[in-house]
């Protein structure tokens, strides 16, 4: 099985680990993600949606 895409390995990796960040998301991402610039927003932003998708309340939940 190939390596995942590297904006959603940093994405997902951002995702689980943004309230322990002590410095700037995107020096973090491109320093440990080899990122260019545009390609952390781009992790920065998918991660958001991960967050947010994972916020919400599963249909289970509600039945």
């Amino acid at each position: 099985m190939p390596c995942p895409d590297p904006i959603e390995k940093a994405a997902r990796w951002l995702a689980e680990n943004r309230g322990g960040m002590t410095r700037p998301i995107i020096p973090t991402l491109r320093d440990q993600f080899g990122l260019d610039f545009d390609d952390a927003i781009r992790a920065s932003v998918l991660a958001a949606k991960i967050e947010y998708v994972e916020a919400l309340p599963s249909e289970r939940a509600n039945q």
